[in-house]
């Protein structure tokens, strides 16, 4: 997801897509609500740090995330890690969209379409893009039918709950696939 010209503080990712990933992944933390950067997370496991970084039992020990102390983590900062983890998404959204669709080339694909397989890919846990494989299908293909049939995520509870994830779900797709 790399536009001409994007700010470099962005890490070369769009400042929309980072914005909407900020806002859905901790909206009060990004607007100064929130005091500290950890948090529990809703489907539990380890805390949360930022902007939907999710501890490692390694980074827990440690107090440290890509070598900044969570303790010292500020919006800036988190914004740092963010974009590292968005990295590390879009790569992983890359592999397992070659393993899914050889033919497709991730890096050809629309600046809006390498966005939404990232996003998905950092958001979903257990699999990402590959959780998805009918929008998958519909984003390769153009099946924008498919592609808003399949679009909506979900999250489990610690307590086995399924809920909506709502907010990100509208804003994906107002972001990406209402005006398709």
């Amino acid at each position: 997801p790399t536009a001409e010209g994007a700010p470099q503080n962005t890490g070369g990712y769009r400042d929309t897509f980072v914005n909407y990933l900020m806002e859905n992944e901790n909206a009060a933390f990004a607007s100064g609500k929130a005091k500290t950067a950890r948090h529990k997370s809703p489907e539990g496991g380890r805390d949360t740090v930022g902007f939907g970084h999710k501890l490692t039992a390694k980074e827990e020990k440690e107090g440290k995330i890509y070598g900044i102390p969570i303790k010292d983590i500020d919006v800036d900062k988190a914004k740092q890690i963010l974009i590292k983890d968005i990295k590390r998404a879009a790569t992983q959204a890359k592999t397992n969209l070659k393993s899914m669709h050889p033919n497709v080339d991730f890096d050809s694909l629309s600046d809006d379409k390498k966005e939404m397989l990232t996003d998905i890919q950092f958001n979903v846990k257990g699999g990402g893009i590959k959780a998805f494989p009918k929008f998958v299908q519909g984003l390769v293909t153009d099946d924008v039918g498919l592609m808003k049939k399949e679009y909506k995520r979900y999250y489990t509870t610690a307590k086995g709950a399924k809920r909506e994830v709502k907010k990100r779900n509208t804003d994906f797709f107002n972001m990406y696939l209402k005006n398709l």
